[in-house]
């Protein structure tokens, strides 16, 4: 399957929030949370991508949603700032329910959500994050050409999702 970026990342945060749906009501929506630079040094590339998701998820919503159930993208500030990630993060987890996390920007914040454990507690996924710094390079995600599959920056493969 080789689709283009965006309809793929739209198709992993379907498919992951089909992941959310047992015990919900099907009017109830499916919150996508992002912590992206509004403010501060990489403000303009954080409006880019919360617009770009945000379009994304306009689309979906446009075709029914998931299931019937619209997608929320749900948008903090985090500007830039590391502890501001990490705060947010935790906030769009556990206050606003959010069933998938998607397009957060910079290295730092992304190292020190792996080295915190908010992603690994929580067991919601991160989406399309923005960095390319080696303390990321473990960071791992869907290989939609073959189902169950995770891949790694560098191209390979990191087993299955049932290992």
């Amino acid at each position: 399957m080789n689709l283009p970026r965006p309809c793929r990342i739209l198709a992993v945060l379907f498919g992951l929030a089909f992941l959310g749906l047992a015990g919900a009501s099907p009017a109830e929506p499916l919150v996508i949370g992002q912590c992206a630079p509004l403010s501060g040094s990489l403000a303009g590339t954080g409006k880019e991508m919360v617009l770009g998701v945000r379009l994304a998820i306009e689309s979906a919503n446009a075709a029914g949603g998931v299931n019937g159930r619209p997608l929320k993208h749900v948008v903090k500030d985090d500007g830039y700032r590391t502890a501001e990630t990490l705060r947010l993060t935790e906030e769009l987890v556990e206050r606003d329910k959010a069933v998938a996390l998607v397009g957060y920007a910079g290295t730092g914040n992304i190292a020190e959500l792996l080295k915190n454990g908010i992603l690994a507690r929580s067991n919601v996924p991160l989406v399309a994050p923005y960095t390319g710094g080696e303390p990321c390079a473990p960071l791992q995600s869907v290989d939609l050409s073959h189902p169950g599959r995770l891949r790694r920056r560098d191209g390979g493969h990191g087993g299955t999702t049932g290992e």
